[in-house]
């Protein structure tokens, strides 16, 4: 049985004050303890990290049917380990703001979704040198958005109507076994009908969906033009439906804890929260730059904080709020964490982040994998993604 439950927020800070004096989240501003490490001391004896990236980009449609490119591989290669072009044959007038359907890398392979405007064929690509598409299902409908589960057994499909992009039909699951099989998984979300009126411009429906890096939760995110976005979490195993009003998530993170903005008139601020209690704090940074991720088989906050003269790397233990840090950016850098760079795989014990300065006029960018447990970051070189398309082409 699906249950749906909601979690409330106010203006600016969610009202969950009893809930918080309950529960075991306490972050306390205590002192930071440094670790001394600097990139690259170990790094060449654990040996270059795979780290998976995924690009994709959609060309211009030209004289023949539209297509769009795909290209993955691994951190520190020197070019992509596959490069394919993907049939997406879309009517821009009629799918308004519709982008490519691909999912992050998971399990060593990526999930895509080939449109030749008739059949949505849903297709998996190992990130392997020569690797051939695999054929996964085929819908009649339109597939807005997919995430493959992060064990690489099944994907989850946004479904809408074809050639009438404000009808929802749900979330759909498939397996990625190669039987085909492919189910309802959570119905429609209830959102208010568009405006009749609706600018030209506004697309009348659009959903994205995004999974947590232990496979537990699905974030879907819907909007349906001036009606605005609903934002929902789905417990996997039970299918329950957590209704977010007036938050934004950023990080699904892992163990049940979750980064969002909670915005209103006075601005956003970056909130904790606990999915099962709905405990939920304020965190010092902002959400862009937050994750959480596993350590010791229990979540920990992984941050980017600074003063405005430098940046640093923060690890804090949600629980007993002692904070550590993990690395400090040289001077005039700045970092970001990986995932917002790139898409991104999962990386278990490590976070990646992308550093960059601007020294001498000319723009500096490096990439560290850091381990969480204090160890010297590993430096790799950025994805060497093959340019698509003239300049300032779209992608």
């Amino acid at each position: 049985m699906r249950r749906t439950r909601i979690l409330p927020a106010t203006v600016g800070a969610l009202a969950l004050v009893a809930l918080i004096a309950a529960a075991a989240l306490v972050l306390r501003p205590i002192d930071i303890t440094t670790s001394e490490t600097s990139a690259g001391a170990n790094g060449a004896e654990a040996g270059p990290p795979e780290v998976a990236w995924v690009f994709y980009s959609q060309l211009p449609p030209g004289d023949g049917p539209g297509t769009f490119v795909v290209q993955a591989g691994l951190f520190g290669e020197l070019r992509p380990r596959v490069d394919i072009e993907v049939p997406w044959a879309v009517d821009t007038m009629v799918d308004i703001a519709r982008t490519p359907a691909v999912s992050r890398p998971a399990s060593g392979a990526v999930v895509y979704v080939a449109d030749d405007g008739t059949t949505s064929a849903i297709q998996r690509l190992a990130v392997e040198p020569g690797a051939n598409p695999q054929a996964v299902a085929e819908l009649d409908d339109v597939v807005w958005s997919i995430a493959a589960a992060p064990d690489g057994t099944v994907a989850y499909a946004a479904v809408v109507a074809r050639g009438r992009p404000d009808v929802d039909l749900g979330v759909f699951r498939v397996a990625l076994d190669g039987s085909g099989a492919v189910e309802p998984f959570v119905p429609p979300l209830a959102l208010e009908p568009d405006d009749p009126l609706r600018l030209v411009a506004v697309a009348p429906f659009t959903v994205t969906l995004d999974i947590s890096a232990d496979g537990r939760y699905l974030a879907r995110t819907a909007c349906r033009g001036a009606a605005g976005c609903a934002t929902s979490l789905i417990e996997l195993s039970s299918k329950e439906i957590l209704e977010l009003p007036n938050l934004t998530v950023t990080d699904l993170g892992t163990g049940g804890m979750i980064v969002a903005d909670a915005c209103g008139a006075a601005g956003c601020t970056a909130k904790l929260i606990d999915v099962e209690s709905g405990a939920a704090l304020d965190l010092p940074g902002s959400a862009w730059d937050t994750t959480v991720m596993t350590l010791d088989d229990g979540p920990v906050v992984v941050s980017i904080e600074g003063d405005g003269t430098g940046s640093w790397l923060v690890l804090t233990d949600p629980h007993s709020g002692v904070r550590r840090e993990l690395y400090r950016a040289p001077d005039e850098s700045w970092m970001v964490l990986g995932s917002r760079a790139y898409v991104v795989t999962s990386t278990d014990g490590a976070v990646l982040i992308g550093e960059s300065s601007d020294r001498a006029g000319q723009a500096h960018q490096r990439f560290l994998l850091v381990p969480l447990d204090g160890g010297a970051p590993i430096e790799l070189p950025a994805p060497a993604i093959r340019q698509v398309g003239p300049p300032a082409a779209k992608g």
